[in-house]
C-alpha cells in the first residue's frame, strides 16, 4: 500500500511545476512579442528568436494565440512524463542513437536558414553602421557574421526537443564565409545565404533528440565530489577547480589527492521546492558540451594530480581527450564514472575478440585495419593507465 502511495499521480503532479493556461495566455497577450510566455515554458531557444524578430514580426504572436493551449498541454505532458519519445530495439538490444534520430523537416530548414540570415544582416548592418567596416577586407566582419550565422542556425536547431552540435554548424559557417567574401569576393547577402544552407546542413548531420543525457544547463550540474576509502567526501564546483588551477594550483591539486572517485550531483539544490515560473536554464535546453567541458576540465586537472603523485604517466591533457573520446563513442552521459568506463572497455574488447575469432571472415568487419577499432583500443588503453 505504501508503494501504491508513493507511485499517486496526484503525488507525482506535486513534485512538479505544471504550466498554468490562464498564466500563459496573459504573458502572450501582455508581453508576447519579446517571448515571455515562451519563457514561462521554458522554451529559451524559442523565446530568444521571438526577442531578436520582435515576436517572429508579430506573426508568431498570432500563430500562439490558437495554439498556446497545445503547448500548454504539450509541455505538462513532459513534466509528467507522458510524451517520451519512442525508443527502438533489435534483436532484443536498444539502438540508442537510432532512438535519437531526427526526420529532416523542411520547414525548420527554412526556418533555420532564414533566422540565420536575418541575424547575419543585423551583424553586417551594425558593424556596417557603426565601424564602417567593409566585409570583404575585414577578418574581423568576417568572423563576426560567421558568429552570428552559427547562433541563428544553433538556436532554431535546439528548438523544440531537438539538439545539434555547435562545432559543424561553425566550421561551415566560417569557412563558407571566409571564402566567399575574401576570394569569390560575393555580396554580403548571397554570401550570408550559402552560409546558413551549409551550416545548416552541416547541423542537421548531428540533429538527435534530447534524452536525459541532455540536461539542461544550470549552477547545480557544475559540482563534483571526490572520495578517498576511508575519509569523508569533499565537494567543490566546477569552477573553484578550474580558478584554483590558475591562482592556487597546490589547492586544486589537494582535492584530487589519493586518486579519489569522482561523482557529479545537484550539491545543495533541492528538487522538492517549488520553483518559480521564472527560474528557467539560462542556455538552451539541451547543452551536451557544457556536461562534456565541466567532465573535460575536472579529469585534466584529476590526470595531473596523479602525474604529480606518480599513479600515472600518462600525459594529463592527452588523457582527457581520449577520455572524452571514448564517452562520445561509447554515446554515454558525460558524468560517467571512471569504473563504469573502463567496465564498457572490457565489455567492447571481449566483444570485439569473439568478432575476431569468427571462422567467417565476412563477419569478422575491418578489425584491426579499421581506424575506429584502433582509437577505441588505444583511448581504453590510455585511459586504464
Amino acid at each position: 500500500m505504501a508503494q501504491m502511495a508513493d507511485d499517486d499521480p496526484a503525488e507525482k503532479v506535486a513534485e512538479v511545476r505544471l504550466a498554468d493556461p490562464l498564466k500563459a495566455r496573459l504573458l502572450l497577450m501582455t508581453s508576447g512579442v519579446i517571448g515571455l510566455h515562451r519563457v514561462y515554458l521554458e522554451q529559451i531557444p524559442e523565446a530568444f528568436i521571438y526577442i531578436s524578430t520582435g515576436g517572429i514580426f508579430l506573426l508568431g504572436v498570432l500563430y500562439d494565440s490558437f495554439f498556446i493551449g497545445k503547448q500548454v498541454e504539450f509541455y505538462n505532458m513532459l513534466k509528467l512524463g507522458e510524451g517520451e519519445e519512442m525508443k527502438k530495439y533489435k534483436n532484443g538490444k536498444l539502438m540508442a542513437n537510432l532512438s535519437r534520430m531526427v526526420p529532416f523537416s523542411i520547414q525548420r530548414f527554412a526556418a533555420s536558414v532564414g533566422y540565420a540570415m536575418w541575424l547575419g544582416f543585423l551583424c553586417w548592418t551594425a558593424g556596417s553602421v557603426t565601424f564602417g567596416r567593409s566585409t570583404s577586407d575585414s577578418l574581423l566582419m568576417v568572423s563576426a557574421l560567421a558568429a552570428a550565422v552559427t547562433a541563428g542556425v544553433y538556436v532554431v536547431g535546439n528548438c523544440g526537443r531537438e539538439s545539434r552540435d555547435l562545432l559543424y554548424m561553425w566550421i561551415g559557417s566560417f569557412s563558407t564565409t571566409f571564402i566567399h567574401l575574401r576570394f569569390i569576393e560575393d555580396n554580403c547577402l548571397r554570401s550570408l545565404l550559402f552560409a546558413s544552407v551549409v551550416a545548416t546542413w552541416l547541423g542537421n548531420r548531428t540533429a538527435r533528440l534530447r534524452t536525459s543525457i541532455h540536461r539542461p544547463f544550470t549552477w547545480k550540474h557544475l559540482v563534483v565530489s571526490a572520495q578517498v576509502r576511508g575519509e569523508s567526501t569533499v565537494t567543490t564546483s566546477v569552477g573553484a577547480l578550474f580558478y584554483d588551477r590558475f591562482m592556487d594550483p597546490q589547492r586544486a591539486h589537494r582535492f584530487f589527492k589519493g586518486d579519489p572517485i569522482l561523482s557529479y550531483g545537484s550539491s545543495t539544490f533541492d528538487s522538492s521546492k517549488e520553483r518559480k515560473w521564472w527560474d528557467v536554464d539560462l542556455v538552451g535546453r539541451a547543452p551536451s558540451w557544457a556536461d562534456m567541458a565541466a567532465v573535460f576540465i575536472t579529469d585534466l586537472i584529476h590526470q595531473e594530480t596523479r602525474v604529480l603523485e606518480k599513479h600515472s604517466k600518462i600525459e594529463p591533457l592527452r588523457w582527457a581527450l581520449w577520455r572524452m573520446y571514448l564517452i562520445t563513442k561509447f554515446d554515454v552521459a558525460a558524468f560517467i564514472s571512471q569504473e563504469d568506463l573502463l567496465s564498457l572497455c572490457t565489455k567492447w574488447t571481449n566483444e570485439q575478440a569473439t568478432i575476431r575469432g569468427k571462422p567467417d571472415p565476412s563477419k569478422r568487419g575491418k578489425g584491426a585495419r579499421d581506424y575506429r577499432f584502433l582509437g577505441t583500443a588505444r583511448a581504453c588503453d590510455v585511459v586504464s593507465k
